[in-house]
């Protein structure tokens, strides 16, 4: 098992909307949202995965964002609701302009961008025409839903009155489960899950440290969690979580600058694919390529960095993940960030044509959004920088997922397109 983990900003709900859609994630790929807010977005990535019987994780206590407030997880009880039945509306009229926007754009440019457009969203905030259309018609009665219950459990006193987990537990059904954090606010959450006559044993922990194994153990002590998940090198959980654990941690260096990539263009990301089961391990989880910190703060770059995860090929590095990083090259000021993407994007091209194909005949590191960030270098297209991040952890998921179907005679079918 996979289990990408994702604070839910809006690109990355974007994509992880359009794999479920486009059934890319297969059966052994599990992500793990840490919801930030309550949105249209959110409601209806949550509500797809459901419907497609898809698996996906929703943290009940999340550290960040703001849901790590009582005010904020309780506003969805209160008057503010008027505003998201707004913002679902508006969401479904932006993603229809957008959508006849990028329409527009690909008949002023060729019919290769207009099939990009249609295939990967072509939206950088507003969503895409399916998009707004599918969050517009859920999102209101997935928020009313969550403030109801929260409104509810406040009136009844009960332990998840006004909190994140009160609000997070309408969106727990089917193949959406229950996780937590091990640490602030686990011990509510727990209780607010118990409240509602789910069992401890259908959640996912997440544990960082041997200093929540007290609590751990207060928690799951009766019955072992579905999933835990924990670093590798934490001996002291490693000895106390005795089954279904899942080695997680931060595989993407971040550096300050996306021009400091070009220090280092290619480097090793993971082998945990090739190792987690020999290990006694039942899955292995990391950041994809956003990283642990967490920043919701937007600045214009000077440089574009298009970062794409792929399996190395022969010698003993055969079959481990590196990732590489195509960053422009006029890089001096905030200038021309189209112009900075294209020169990023066609490095992209070059080298995944030199990365040639496989016994079968076909592209090697070929997925669906490989094929949008190729299409938009041979039409020198700009579909936005958060859309070049939602196809990098795009093709990061997808790839992963068609390598352990593969692994597992799954119906997930081989490494190539």
């Amino acid at each position: 098992m996979y289990f990408p983990y994702f604070r839910g900003r809006q690109y990355e709900l974007l994509a992880l909307r359009e794999l479920a859609q486009g059934g890319l994630l297969g059966g052994r790929v599990i992500p793990v949202v840490e919801p930030i807010k309550l949105t249209p977005t959110f409601s209806g990535t949550v509500k797809l995965f459901a419907d497609k019987k898809q698996p996906l994780a929703l943290i009940l206590n999340p550290a960040v964002g703001e849901l790590t407030s009582g005010a904020a997880a309780g506003a969805a009880a209160d008057g503010s609701l008027a505003g998201a039945a707004a913002d679902a509306t508006a969401g479904v009229a932006a993603g229809v302009a957008a959508g006849v926007a990028a329409t527009a754009g690909a008949a002023a440019g060729s019919a290769a961008s207009a099939a990009i457009g249609a295939a990967t969203g072509a939206v950088d905030t507003a969503g895409s025409v399916a998009a707004g259309a599918t969050v517009g018609a859920t999102a209101t009665a997935g928020l009313l839903m969550a403030g109801a219950a929260t409104g509810a459990a406040a009136a009844a006193g009960s332990p998840a009155a006004g909190s994140a987990a009160g609000a997070v537990l309408p969106f727990i059904s089917g193949s959406v489960i229950p996780a937590v954090i091990m640490g602030e606010g686990a011990a509510g959450a727990m209780a607010a899950l118990s409240a509602k006559n789910m069992p401890a044993g259908g959640a996912l922990a997440l544990m960082d440290s041997r200093d929540f194994l007290g609590q751990y153990r207060s928690l799951f002590g009766g019955e072992p969690p579905r999933f835990t998940l924990f670093p590798r090198g934490e001996r002291a959980i490693r000895r106390a979580v005795g089954e279904n654990r899942a080695m997680f941690e931060d595989k993407f260096r971040k550096r300050e600058k996306n021009a400091d990539y070009l220090k280092r263009e290619d480097e090793f990301y993971s082998d945990d694919h090739l190792y987690f089961s020999e290990e006694g391990f039942v899955g292995f989880g990391d950041y994809s390529i956003v990283g642990d910190e967490y920043d919701e703060s937007g600045f214009a770059p000077r440089a574009v960095a298009i970062h794409i995860v792929y399996f190395a090929d022969g010698g003993s590095a055969e079959n481990t993940l590196r990732v590489r990083h195509f960053v422009s090259d006029t890089n001096d000021d905030i200038s021309d960030v189209a112009g900075k993407f294209h020169e990023a994007a066609m490095k992209l091209k070059r080298w995944h044509e030199a990365a040639g194909r496989d016994a079968a005949g076909r592209a090697r590191q070929l997925t669906a959004a490989m094929r949008a960030l190729l299409g938009y270098a041979e039409d020198g297209y700009y579909p936005g920088l958060p859309t070049v991040k939602k196809l990098s952890i795009m093709h990061h998921l997808e790839l992963v997922g068609k390598y352990l179907g593969a692994r597992g005679g799954g119906i997930d079918g081989g490494m190539g397109g």
